[in-house]
């Protein structure tokens, strides 16, 4: 019977592992390769970081992280050609994917490449190509959008206008088009960790998109996501592992009852407490943007009244 339960609860404490780690893919973004500027090559980096860290499903991994990985391995970024090797330093890193980009000038335009390496497998997931008609007016413009085009973040799923353009090929013809951030144009409130627009229900995609314009608010809104799944693992865990506990009690296996009863009120109490913090998380989120979208607009209103012209100051 101890070993029955003692298998039961491994297999639940992986699959929350499991669960977990499934929330967010974790991206290692290197500085891309190519024979422009490092001035250059550094806004290219940070603008497609940018752009993963607003995605949902997406975690950039910190740069000091990166830094040091490769410092321990005496490696550089730039000399990372193999995809193999690449992939090995990214395992290192603890990321699920590698995003490598190189900027090659062709005169006063650009050629732009972007691949997406899996690490467990040293596979390319994803490429793209373009190249900018522009020169450096739309070069951010165009790894933007190629960035937003492999990690899908425009799905039908997301009821979002259609919009009729040209399917993206190897040579770009036209400056892309880049998608505007929601506006804020009325009451924000959140219930649990939903996030509500004048009391309609946002997705997550649509909520991140929204709390975008203030890093701050959107750091909480996703420490607060992750919270809540860790939470609901818990509480998951708790009330199976409470139930074994019973099972052994059915079974006349007094100590097997009394330990895995207090793990699973244990689990219990934790799962609940991280739903909790998880909560003030997206309300302080929201409490954030809201507090950075205060109207600062002073009108001067004039009219006559019974004692002479008057003057009214709104604010």
């Amino acid at each position: 019977m101890k070993t029955k339960i003692i298998l039961a609860v491994t297999i639940f404490l992986s699959s929350i592992v499991l669960m977990a780690q499934a929330q967010d893919k974790k991206v290692a973004v290197f500085d891309p390769a190519g024979d422009v500027t490092s001035s250059i090559k550094e806004i290219v980096r940070e603008e497609i970081s940018s752009v993963i860290v607003n995605t949902g499903g997406y975690t950039v991994l910190e740069r000091a992280l990166i830094n040091k990985v490769l410092e321990e391995n005496k490696m550089q970024q730039s000399g990372l050609v193999d995809d193999t090797q690449i992939s090995e330093i990214g395992k290192r890193m603890g990321a699920n994917y590698v995003l490598v980009t190189s900027v090659t000038s062709l005169g006063t335009n650009y050629y732009v490449s972007v691949k997406m390496i899996e690490v467990l497998t040293a596979k390319i997931e994803k490429q793209k190509t373009a190249r900018t008609t522009h020169g450096a007016n739309d070069l951010i413009d165009v790894a933007q959008k190629m960035v937003k085009d492999m990690l899908g973040t425009i799905t039908v799923a997301e009821t979002k206008p259609t919009v009729t353009e040209k399917p993206v090929q190897a040579i770009v013809a036209e400056k892309p088009v880049i998608a505007q951030q929601p506006q804020h144009y009325g009451t924000v409130t959140a219930s649990k960790t939903k996030v509500y627009l004048n009391g309609s229900p946002l997705s997550k995609y649509q909520t991140r998109q929204m709390l975008a314009v203030n890093p701050e608010s959107l750091n909480y809104y996703n420490s607060g996501l992750r919270t809540n799944a860790w939470g609901k693992g818990l509480v998951i865990g708790g009330y199976v592992i409470g139930g074994i506990g019973l099972l052994g009690m059915s079974f006349d296996d007094y100590d097997s009852y009394v330990s895995m009863t207090s793990m699973g009120v244990g689990l219990l109490i934790g799962g609940y407490c991280l739903k909790a913090s998880a909560k003030k998380k997206v309300r302080t989120a929201v409490e954030s943007y809201n507090g950075s979208h205060k109207s600062t607009d002073v009108k001067l209103n004039f009219g006559f009244t019974k004692n002479g012209i008057g003057l009214a100051i709104n604010f």
